[in-house]
């Protein structure tokens, strides 16, 4: 069953740290907190805008309407409080584009609105666009402010390190487990005394069932029914291997037994 793919506010926020970093080649962070505000922000990009103003714009990733709603009842967004940021932008999902710029455009028409496209074959997020664009009054960013983007800027790039560091231990660690896997699956090969007979009922149940069948093919004969040669052509075995397995069910193995295993095997 395929797996539906759900878009998450940390999978958004992913994808607009690279849509800024990477596209727009501006620096950004994530969970940034400025000085004068006890809130953390979902992402923030700092850069020099076209007027030579130092420009922090900040932007807030909403997945369902009555989160973007309640976020309205923190402080930042009373008429009375001036935030500080150059430009503040809510990321929603694409079914909730429209809702939410009718809210914004009648309550807060300053603020921006984004969303994005997603594409299903792929599942990656691959664009963000524009709905509302936010207004900008080239205010002055505090220097505390810029201090502090610097400072998380430092903090994530010392995270992405330590994420590669531990990457790196994990893998070593899973090939340290493939080894020893494959000493145990060897030693396993050479322990068990039915270890033949298990790779012939896990690999060779049909085809053994179809040169059981006709016995002629083994003295040389190759009429087989359209069937059994399509089936022996997918295990790709030619008539010395067939012969072998014959050869080897006939001998060393209670070989009526054998075949009923096989055919119960099958049957399950």
């Amino acid at each position: 069953m395929r797996t539906k793919y759900t878009v998450t506010s940390s999978k958004i926020k992913s994808a607009l740290v690279r849509h800024l970093r990477f596209e727009r080649q501006i620096s950004c962070v994530s969970e940034y907190s400025p000085a004068s505000l006890r809130d953390k922000e979902d992402v923030a990009s700092l850069y020099e805008n076209n007027d030579g103003f130092i420009q922090l714009d900040v932007y807030e990733v909403k997945i369902s309407y009555s989160d973007f709603k309640n976020d309205f009842k923190k402080q930042k967004h009373k008429k009375s409080i001036k935030i500080p940021y150059s430009r503040f932008i809510y990321v929603v999902s694409p079914h909730l584009a429209e809702k939410c710029s009718q809210y914004l455009m009648a309550h807060y028409p300053d603020y921006g609105l984004m969303t994005f496209d997603y594409n299903e074959t792929s599942k990656q997020i691959i664009g963000f666009r524009t709905i509302i664009r936010a207004k900008s009054d080239n205010k002055v960013i505090s220097s505390d402010d810029v201090r502090l983007f610097n400072l998380r800027l430092s903090s994530m790039a010392s995270q992405c390190l330590e994420k590669e560091e531990r990457i790196e231990l994990l893998q070593e660690q899973l090939n340290i487990y493939k080894q020893d896997a494959k000493q145990q699956y060897r030693k396993y090969c050479r322990d068990s005394e039915n270890w033949e007979l298990y790779i012939l009922k896990r690999k060779f149940s049909e085809v053994l069932n179809a040169v059981l069948s006709f016995e002629e093919v083994l003295n040389g004969s190759m009429d087989l029914p359209h069937r059994y040669k399509e089936l022996l052509r997918q295990e790709k075995l030619n008539l010395q291997e067939i012969r072998g397995i014959y050869e080897y069910c006939k001998s060393d193995r209670d070989f009526k037994k054998m075949e009923d295993e096989l055919n119960g095997e099958t049957e399950k």
